[in-house]
């Protein structure tokens, strides 16, 4: 989904895992890592996450690639009943992630208020 963000707003990736091959065995498994610094190879909770960067005038910017994060559960030991079930445990992870270098808005911002500024003056000659 694609949100607007900028250096004072930025994006919150929030996470739902479902398990496709969830394990019944009682036992630790998969490795919670929350940002994906670890670069373990199980439970990742995508495929890939790549930023596509768009500017305010519509400019396609540098792709980013990000680090996936992954997630652990445990599978208690119970008591087999005659409807067993089993309740799995998943750690999810609400981070918020940086986007690209802060110091490159500062331009755009300058940019922004002088193109107003000659706008503005030139708008009151016209009308003089």
């Amino acid at each position: 989904m694609n949100v607007p963000v900028t250096q004072f707003d930025p994006v919150q990736l929030i996470y739902t895992v479902i398990l496709t091959n969830p394990q019944e065995q009682a036992g630790e498994y998969g490795y919670y890592d929350e940002d994906g610094h670890l670069n373990k190879d199980n439970l990742k909770t995508n495929i890939r996450a790549t930023l596509h960067p768009v500017d305010s005038n519509g400019n396609a910017l540098e792709i980013e690639d990000f680090l996936n994060p992954t997630v652990g559960y445990s599978v208690q030991n119970t008591k087999i009943q005659e409807n067993p079930k089993q309740e799995t445990k998943i750690q999810t992870a609400k981070k918020s992630v940086k986007t690209g270098d802060e110091q490159m808005i500062y331009p755009y911002i300058v940019l922004s208020l002088l193109t107003i500024s000659i706008v503005s003056v030139l708008k009151r000659r016209l009308e003089e």
